[in-house]
């Protein structure tokens, strides 16, 4: 669904294989990941550095880490944090 409302920009989007670069050597991996910078493709194709949109999908193992050490996205435009609650059976 993302892919589509992208199609035609300059955006990408990157799942949780792709880390983004918070300073020069610490790195986090989103769960979802876009990115509208050339050089983010262009450089390195496993290391995002100016991302425009960040989506964490917290769940109650991961939620502590993900609000505390995750966070801090300096180049960020815009991050979702989604918490889930149940998990799918």
């Amino acid at each position: 669904m993302l892919d589509t409302h992208l199609q035609g920009s300059p955006c990408r989007f990157y799942t949780s294989d792709v880390r983004v670069q918070l300073a020069a050597s610490r790195y986090v991996y989103p769960d979802v990941t876009v990115s509208c910078a050339e050089r983010d493709w262009q450089e390195q194709e496993d290391t995002i550095q100016a991302p425009r949109l960040v989506i964490e999908v917290l769940s109650p193992s991961t939620e502590a880490y993900d609000r505390g050490k995750k966070s801090g996205v300096p180049f960020h435009r815009s991050v979702s944090i989604v918490k889930c609650d149940r998990t799918r059976k």
